[in-house]
């Protein structure tokens, strides 16, 4: 809650067709590193391509509603669709921490670009 009354960033609640499926969202991230983003979805709704409409939706709104051009993501190195997803998205890997991935996305913010909805990443 403190996160969410300070910057406005906290854990959703993803809902699909009626039904609770996953819980994914921003937290801060410490020492100047950007928003982290997380998501988690049943596994009953895989190859869906809610994972990705997600993700897709979670760095709009933190372009365009935070103004935030720095995100990362922690990714166990194993999780191959994770790692898909992020990188699709234009995330890039950057380090292994103790068998994760940190994956990386910088977004060059538009000056004035009302209708945005995929900024150009830069690596």
């Amino acid at each position: 809650m403190l996160d969410w009354s300070r910057h406005g960033v906290a854990p959703w609640t993803l809902s699909h067709a009626g039904h609770a499926v996953g819980v994914a969202g921003f937290r801060i991230g410490f020492g100047g590193k950007g928003l982290d983003l997380s998501f988690h979805f049943l596994p009953d709704v895989a190859g869906q391509g809610l994972a990705s409409e997600f993700v897709q939706a979670a760095l709009d709104h933190g372009t365009m509603t935070l103004r935030e051009d720095r995100f990362f993501a922690r990714v166990g190195a194993d999780n191959a669709v994770s790692i898909r997803i992020l990188e699709k998205a234009g995330f890039r890997r950057e380090a292994d921490e103790g068998g994760g991935l940190v994956m990386r996305l910088s977004i060059r913010m538009p000056t004035s670009a009302p209708e945005l909805r995929h900024p150009a990443a830069s690596a």
